[in-house]
């Protein structure tokens, strides 16, 4: 495919990450992550890539490292970064309808709760409070579905912090 189009060319991403998604599904890790890896290297050439195809992209390696192979502190930088893409993604799309907002303002929400969960299972507690605080807020002020039950598990963590 490359020889067709240029690496910088949004069609090449968008077959190698569908590729990275099959190898993951059919438990082939080491290959998914490497095109994952790949799929990295495409967006940074990209002159404007899509926030959210990006944020999906660390999403799936980060869940890979934490389902898969139960490797948190190799899970969390991807899933800083996937934040930072969702955040992006979230201020290029503040014109959007009221529902695609609710959407955008849940997944930064659930990636501060996610990221909070890294921390705890690294025994890394500083950065919790601070990112449970920043998922409550969110799920507080916003009409998401399942909001008291988000709402819920984030005070279980912070009375399990309190607890430890």
């Amino acid at each position: 495919m490359s020889k067709y189009y240029r690496p910088e060319d949004r069609r090449i991403a968008q077959p190698l990450t569908d590729l990275a998604y099959l190898q993951e599904s059919i438990l082939l890790m080491e290959d998914a992550l490497t095109n994952y890896e790949k799929v990295i290297k495409l967006y940074e050439l990209q002159s404007k890539p899509r926030p959210d195809m990006v944020a999906g992209v660390y999403r799936s390696i980060s869940r890979m490292y934490i389902e898969r192979k139960d490797d948190q502190a190799s899970a969390l930088p991807y899933k800083k970064k996937e934040l930072e893409y969702i955040l992006k993604d979230g201020i290029v799309n503040l014109k959007v309808a009221q529902d695609d907002k609710e959407f955008n303002y849940t997944m930064i929400a659930k990636c501060h709760r996610e990221l909070a969960d890294i921390y705890i299972k690294l025994r890394q507690y500083r950065p919790v409070r601070e990112h449970l605080t920043a998922a409550k807020k969110i799920f507080e002020d916003n009409d998401y579905w399942n909001k008291e039950y988000e709402l819920k598990t984030i005070e279980e963590r912070f009375e399990k912090l309190s607890s430890e």
